[in-house]
């Protein structure tokens, strides 16, 4: 139940998405329904929050936020600049860190870019990610370019391998990995990577 957005979109396009998926997040919460994961994930969440002391109306605003990337006017996860400079790390454990650091600021929910730091709770961006990222089965990524592919650049493997990459961090299991296909209009599918890499 959380949406992590590319960071190099068009600012106004990324405003516009971002309004709708936050309100789609809200309303989804809002469903009284036993098998909402949304609902339960994000009560869950807002316990967390108050045991560590966060005022409530905060808690619950922080709680329910569903999207995270990098800071307002950023770019990149900095998942490719680890990569490029794999002779200081020997653990995927500081990769997922640099990930988790980068890419846990919220948007939505009256938020647009601020870190847990921003509002006065050190650190709890990442660990608000790291909620919303648990129990996720599999990851997705689209890709419509017949110019590009997944191994063309490092946009996919920071971004699509990070998300994927932090979801083991969580929860100690690789996630499902699939691609939706969008090259062909009139064969659109859904494959997994290995599949459309190969």
């Amino acid at each position: 139940d959380v949406t992590i957005i590319p960071s190099g979109m068009h600012r106004d396009i990324f405003s516009n998405v971002m309004a709708l998926l936050d309100k789609a997040v809200s309303v989804a919460q809002a469903q009284d329904e036993p098998d909402n994961a949304l609902r339960n994930n994000t009560a869950k969440t807002r316990a967390m929050l108050e045991q560590r002391g966060v005022q409530a109306e905060l808690a619950a605003r922080m709680a329910a936020v569903r999207m995270f990337t990098v800071p307002s006017g950023a770019y990149g996860s900095n998942v490719s600049l680890m990569t490029d400079r794999s002779d200081t790390w020997d653990d995927e454990k500081k990769v997922a860190d640099a990930y988790f650091m980068r890419m846990s600021h919220m948007y939505g929910q009256g938020f647009w870019g601020e870190s847990g730091e921003a509002v006065g709770q050190a650190g709890i961006g990442k660990d608000l990610l790291k909620a919303a990222l648990s129990g996720t089965k599999m990851t997705v990524h689209s890709r419509s370019s017949n110019v590009y592919q997944v191994l063309t650049g490092d946009d996919p493997f920071q971004s699509f391998g990070g998300v994927s990459m932090a979801v083991r961090a969580v929860d100690g299991k690789t996630p499902e990995v699939f691609i939706s296909n969008l090259e062909n209009v009139s064969n659109m599918k859904q494959e997994t990577l290995e599949k459309y890499m190969g």
